[in-house]
């Protein structure tokens, strides 16, 4: 962001002379001129406000998505394997399935799955 505020030549803005024995005219002229840069400084701070403001927007959305990122490699790393290796009924127990009218259907099942 280029400013006028950056090439004042700061120097004008101390008098001379003491206050004191300057004229109402120099008085009058340094004091607009003091308000002149102070409305620049001000436009520069607003200026730089606005810019550390959108930063830091930035840095919360990648925050955000750094976040969601790191949670989704950790559910894809931490999958539990289904255990597939028996089917409970409804006494609780394990069976192991021979029977061809058992086996095909759920063989089917599982593939289509």
């Amino acid at each position: 962001m280029h400013s006028s505020l950056a090439n004042h030549n700061w120097r004008s803005i101390y008098p001379a002379k003491p206050l004191h024995q300057q004229s109402q005219t120099k008085l009058i002229s340094h004091a607009r001129e003091l308000t002149t840069v102070a409305s620049r400084a001000k436009q520069h701070t607003q200026g730089q406000d606005t810019v550390i403001e959108a930063a830091q927007a930035q840095l919360v959305i990648q925050e955000l998505y750094a976040k969601k990122l790191h949670e989704a490699l950790f559910t894809q790393n931490n999958k539990k394997p289904r255990d597939r290796t028996k089917i409970v009924f409804k006494d609780g127990k394990g069976h192991y399935l021979t029977h061809e009218e058992i086996v095909n259907p759920l063989y089917t099942f599982h593939t289509c799955t």
